[in-house]
């Protein structure tokens, strides 16, 4: 959509201007003030010289930086790969899953229950929802391409507080994080999860913002993995661990 509106747009109101100029140059437009050929030469030589600048200072200025930006975009899935394997291989007896999830405004969704009828979904307009653009030891599962809202989940309760969140779904009941009946089949496996915020950083400082754009999430499905977050010692490790992952992250996104 930015690219539309910094490049393509403009590109195609210069060339109307153009298409113009030709047009009463040649006479394929009546034109009551024009006196002679000369008056059409000068604007279309200008508007011509104005397009080729344009385009220059865009592929420079926007579309060259444009493409870096998205090579490195192509690149987050490995550079988090390589940052978080040491850490999976940490819990390897927990068997735990890694998913990064980021915030996006969507005009429409029908995802949150309806207070007063659960097994159903109210509609939603200009609402945040957290979509998972990296996963780890996720593949084929039911949750591998889960959307919640900002207000849904354990994931939600971290994003909104700005604090990381955790639950013993072995005790907790998945309707407590407002889910609605689909997300609830796809999490019901679920033993323990982890949620932590990913700030935004400010890249002048170099210091994370208060504003939230997404989170990290650890989970796992493993019978007695719930361990992690009841034992001290463990739960202060999976904490600065995933502490770590969320600060790796508020760089690269």
């Amino acid at each position: 959509m930015r690219k539309i509106f910094t490049f393509y747009i403009p590109v195609i109101l210069v060339l109307l201007q153009l298409g113009l100029t030709f047009a009463l140059k040649y006479g394929l437009i009546n034109n009551n003030n024009q006196s002679n050929s000369a008056t059409t030469i000068y604007p279309f030589g200008i508007a011509f010289a104005i397009l080729i600048l344009f385009i220059v200072n865009q592929w420079f200025k926007i579309q060259k930086p444009y493409n870096k930006f998205k090579a490195f975009e192509r690149s987050r899935s490995a550079l988090l790969d390589t940052f978080t394997k040491e850490i999976i291989e940490r819990y390897n007896a927990h068997d735990l899953r890694l998913n990064v999830m980021i915030a996006k405004r969507n005009f429409y969704k029908k995802l949150e229950p309806k207070k007063n009828n659960p097994d159903k979904k109210k509609k939603s307009f200009f609402c945040k929802t957290s979509q998972i653009v990296w996963k780890s030891n996720m593949d084929y599962d039911a949750d591998e391409n889960l959307e919640l809202t900002v207000n849904q989940g354990v994931c939600g309760l971290a994003f909104q507080e700005g604090q990381i969140k955790t639950a013993d779904m072995t005790v907790e009941k998945p309707n407590t994080y407002n889910l609605n009946k689909e997300q609830i089949d796809k999490t019901k496996e679920l033993k323990v999860i982890i949620s932590c915020p990913i700030f935004q950083l400010n890249y002048d400082t170099i210091k994370r913002t208060a504003k939230r754009i997404g989170v990290v999430n650890i989970d796992s499905k493993k019978s007695g993995s719930e361990i992690i977050i009841n034992d001290t010692e463990l739960r202060n490790q999976i904490i600065e661990d995933i502490t770590k992952i969320s600060g790796f992250c508020s760089i690269i996104y």
